[in-house]
């Protein structure tokens, strides 16, 4: 009955103001406003309508179901009471209105107005009366979508968490880039049509609301911060390990905030929002088969809280905390939860968005679970699922995945041709002789890569690491009969070489607890380079003696190298490190000491020797392909960089260069899935069960 109640207080406000109440541009806006927002005062329309029938349709419209009346009768009885004082009222207001005397016909025409409209009024509270107790049909789902900032785009992670919505569902919140800077955060209400960004957000990779969706934490430069949505400085709460942005957080009613990583092995930590040091309250057991933890959530009584548990042999499972008890299994579960009343988990599965329902005071799941929405993206390795779910019933996801060609292009940058089908690569790497291909495309659904080898002469092409976890980065070894790459085997993903013929995997370097990423092997066959995640967030280059050894670092330094390659005759190393404060290419002595001379300016990423080594190429931060004449013997000689050609089309995300020098096969987007617009549901739990 109570939402009949507002119905008619919709339709009373209309006729009394001659105005919708909720009117926006779109269903999305209007369902926002309403559940958020109060219509403008009655009197701002029409100052006639007398103070008791002003209260009436306030009350009709109160957000509080229990705030509107008990039932009709008491609806009409209310109305009743103001009937015979109505000509009273509106006389008074007719005859003196802004101060300004009425006519004498202006009394009985208004006063002939109100009859008629309270007429009308109790027509419909008879019509309510008869129909009794019962509802109108709620309102179903509404859907729209929310763009990137312009000439920006959204911040993704396989190990962050980019969206938030307040728990009330009236506030969105993303990190996300613009065309003024970096990323940061950008707050939205969802009845708006624009965001704004927080100031003080620079850096963020990871946010969450706070209860009472007045504020927004958040992870940046190795700080745990906050900020609250009206304004002013964000304050520190605590430190975080700078490992990357690998840390996900949720915020209790006590005022407390957990947060864990899906990296190196640590467990859930709690830290109070007022700051303070955190204590580790859920360790990762080594001694269970558990390898990390991950995406803890809080449930409504800010006291118990879900959190994901990855095991060493690649599942996962949903764990409840609750105070003095020991945590218990919910359910088996590879994807970040939350939980939206009046009883669902909210979960991603092989890429489909799903809910299952959930009693909240058992804490158990009940039913199968059903599809809110056919596509989220979503990454098995970590658990990451791209969305954000109110307890109001707002969900906002993102369901669309980067869609890339490994394409040919000649030395005028004229596109050539493809390799393969469409997919998500991420590198490429091209046999000595140039016949075959590896590279790292992702897998449908559960978004995990795994390494292909294409046949370059053929034109087939061959998956050849079993999955589902992440195999990434592949790189020929010496004989072409095998290759190293990353893969991940339930801790930080490491180093790995696996036989072409055999399929045989081996791991290459003992677990360090941090990322290994292979980059090249000596020409000799004798060394393998590799950059390795530091404790302080920048990777360092190692190298491994790949007869048998231990690692030797090569280059550790307080800037990050993301590229490294030998020259044809080993004697060089070329280099991307950001030590000028830009990605810029370096080269340097093998295997030193030597000075490293810096070869590029105005920003470099992507960098390949030439096979004979007489040119060294890389692409510009202006996105030209760009090439220096190289002398390795006697001694360095480097040449002038020299453009080849612009690219015309979206960044290179890797490339390689062919035997003879003249084409080069570069992994190329098609689509950018940040740079498309988030799907946005109101209201999804209105249609369970239709």
């Amino acid at each position: 009955y109570r939402s009949d109640q507002f119905s008619f207080g919709l339709i009373l406000y209309e006729m009394l103001t001659g105005r919708i109440a909720f009117k926006k541009d779109s269903k999305g806006e209007t369902l926002a406003a309403i559940l958020r927002d109060e219509p403008p005062p009655i009197a701002e329309s029409n100052r006639a309508v007398p103070a008791p029938l002003v209260w009436i349709v306030e009350r009709c419209l109160a957000k509080d179901p229990e705030k509107r009346f008990v039932s009709t009768r008491d609806l009409a009885r209310d109305l009743s009471a103001i009937r015979e004082h109505l000509s009273e009222a509106v006389s008074t207001r007719a005859e003196v209105l802004d101060g300004k005397p009425r006519s004498p016909w202006f009394r009985p025409l208004a006063i002939l107005a109100a009859v008629l409209l309270l007429g009308l009024v109790f027509g419909l509270v008879a019509i309510i009366v008869r129909t009794g107790s019962h509802a109108a049909p709620a309102a179903g789902p509404i859907r729209f979508s929310v763009p990137p900032p312009a000439n920006g785009a959204f911040y993704y992670g396989v190990e962050v968490s980019f969206l938030a919505i307040s728990p009330d569902g009236s506030q969105l919140a993303y990190v996300a880039s613009d065309s003024q800077g970096g990323q940061r955060i950008f707050l939205r209400p969802v009845s708006a049509s624009d965001a704004r960004p927080l100031p003080g957000t620079e850096g963020a990779n990871s946010l969450f609301f706070s209860p009472d969706g007045r504020s927004i934490a958040f992870f940046a430069g190795g700080k745990l911060k906050r900020v609250e949505i009206s304004g002013g400085a964000a304050v520190s709460i605590c430190d975080v390990p700078l490992v990357g942005p690998n840390w996900s957080g949720t915020w209790g009613r006590g005022g407390d905030i957990l947060y864990a990583g899906v990296t190196r092995g640590w467990g859930v930590f709690r830290v109070s929002a007022s700051g303070g040091v955190p204590a580790e309250v859920i360790p990762v057991d080594p001694s269970r088969g558990e390898a990390r933890i991950g995406w803890p959530s809080f449930l409504p009584d800010g006291e118990r809280f879900l959190y994901q548990v990855r095991h060493l042999d690649g599942h996962g499972d949903l764990m409840l905390a609750e105070p003095g008890k020991k945590p218990r299994l919910v359910m088996p579960m590879q994807s970040a939860v939350q939980y939206v009343d009046p009883g669902y988990l909210v979960f991603a599965k092989e890429g489909v968005l799903l809910a299952r329902s959930f009693d909240l005071a058992s804490g158990r799941v009940t039913g199968e679970p059903f599809s809110i929405a056919e596509h989220v993206r979503y990454f098995l390795s970590t658990g990451a699922a791209s969305f954000a779910a109110s307890r109001t019933g707002t969900i906002v996801y993102q369901s669309q995945d980067n869609v890339r060609r490994l394409t040919w292009f000649d030395r005028t940058g004229r596109e050539l041709g493809f390799v393969g089908p469409p997919g998500n690569y991420i590198s490429i790497s091209m046999s000595p002789d140039g016949r075959r291909a590896l590279s790292d495309p992702t897998r449908p659904g559960i978004g995990t890569y795994g390494v292909w080898l294409f046949d370059l002469e053929r034109g087939t092409e061959t998956p050849v690491t079993p999955g589902p976890e992440t195999e990434v980065y592949p790189i020929w070894l010496p004989g072409g009969g095998a290759f190293a790459y990353t893969a991940d085997r339930g801790n930080a993903p490491q180093l790995f070489r696996r036989d072409l013929a055999t399929g045989k995997e081996e791991r290459l370097v003992p677990s360090a607890g941090f990322f290994q990423w292979p980059q090249d092997v000596s020409p000799d066959g004798r060394s393998l380079v590799y950059c390795q995640a530091s404790e302080h967030a920048w990777y360092d280059v190692w190298t491994l003696p790949l007869a048998g050894g231990n690692p030797v670092a090569f280059l550790r330094a307080p800037f990050d190298k993301r590229v490294v390659r030998f020259s044809p005759d080993g004697r060089y190393v070329a280099m991307i490190t950001t030590e000028s404060g830009q990605p810029e290419v370096y080269v340097t002595a093998y295997p030193g000491p030597g000075e490293r001379i810096r070869v590029s300016t105005g920003g470099a990423y992507g960098l390949r020797w030439s096979r004979e080594g007489r040119e060294l190429l890389y692409v510009s931060g202006d996105r030209r392909l760009m090439s220096i004449s190289v002398r390795t013997a006697p001694t360095l000689e480097l040449g002038k960089p020299a453009a080849l050609f612009a690219l015309t089309g979206p960044d290179w995300i890797s490339f390689d260069v062919s035997p003879d020098g003249k084409r080069f096969l570069a992994v190329v987007p098609k689509v950018v899935a940040d740079e498309l617009p988030l799907n946005v549901i109101v209201n999804w739990p209105s249609a369970v069960g239709k």
